[in-house]
């Protein structure tokens, strides 16, 4: 059981193909108001007005620079969280460690915002 319902009673799950899962990413992306006001307030620091390059062109550019490395840094970190989940998966030492070390950084978290004071 986990969460108190007992695994066997949720319904099944769809595998999606890689594509359609990157073409929905890409679509909650673009319509997230976040990632408008991320841009409109991110980008303007970096235009310059009197360069030679339109100002449409300019923010054109940095959202794809921006785009990119962000894309570049989440494909580093899905590697690397498969890489380290299928060494987890492996053993039953180094999932009972991840459990161990999971749960103790959320007892500390809890104990932390506990003793909190404003």
């Amino acid at each position: 059981m986990r969460g108190g319902i007992a695994a066997d009673a949720l319904p099944p799950v769809a595998r999606k193909s890689p594509r359609r899962a990157l073409v929905e990413s890409i679509a909650v992306e673009a319509f997230n108001p976040k990632t408008a006001l991320f841009y409109l307030a991110f980008l303007p620091q970096f235009v310059d007005p009197t360069a030679s390059m339109a100002l449409p062109l300019q923010f054109l550019a940095f959202g794809i620079v921006v785009n990119l490395a962000f894309s570049a840094a989440d494909l580093v970190a899905v590697l690397l969280t498969a890489s380290l989940l299928s060494r987890l998966r492996r053993t039953r030492t180094a999932q009972r460690i991840a459990r161990i070390t999971g749960g103790s950084i959320m007892i500390g978290l809890g104990l932390r915002l506990a003793t909190a004071r404003d």
